[in-house]
């Protein structure tokens, strides 16, 4: 919303829940092995609800917690947009940071600018994992 908080908790995204209640934003993979399996996900901008002004795209490591957090880094982290009806991609960012002792990060913002959807990479990093990102958006 305007605030930057989730609209309702079941706008928020993610392994457990893998749908938004108004069908905008969907996950197709379900894999805990994320260093060799990407994580797709869908998105329809003209689904989303008219309260959002925000989308936050974030990966967060699975079981984080069991890692040796000094040793967590994503060398070959990148994120790419791509349209559902061509394959072709029309956004793709590589980061230049491993991100090391990260549980998630923060890849892009999906925001609303004059009434226009617009995209930017971010790369913030958390070392709270879901948890953090939670309690930074709920």
């Amino acid at each position: 919303d305007k605030d930057n908080r989730l609209v309702s908790e079941d706008y928020f995204v993610f392994y457990n829940n893998k749908k938004s209640p108004d069908g905008a934003v969907w996950l197709y993979s379900d894999s805990d092995e994320w260093e060799n399996d990407p994580e797709l996900m869908g998105l329809d901008l003209d689904k989303i609800s008219t309260e959002a002004v925000e989308l936050i795209v974030v990966f967060s490591a699975y079981n984080y917690q069991y890692h040796d957090k000094k040793h967590l880094t994503y060398p070959r982290l990148s994120f790419e947009l791509l349209d559902l009806l061509t394959a072709q991609s029309f956004f793709k960012h590589i980061y230049d940071d491993n991100f090391s002792s990260c549980a998630s990060i923060e890849l892009c913002r999906i925001y609303k600018d004059d009434g226009e959807w617009k995209i930017q990479a971010t790369g913030i990093g958390h070392r709270g994992g879901l948890e953090e990102l939670v309690n930074k958006f709920m």
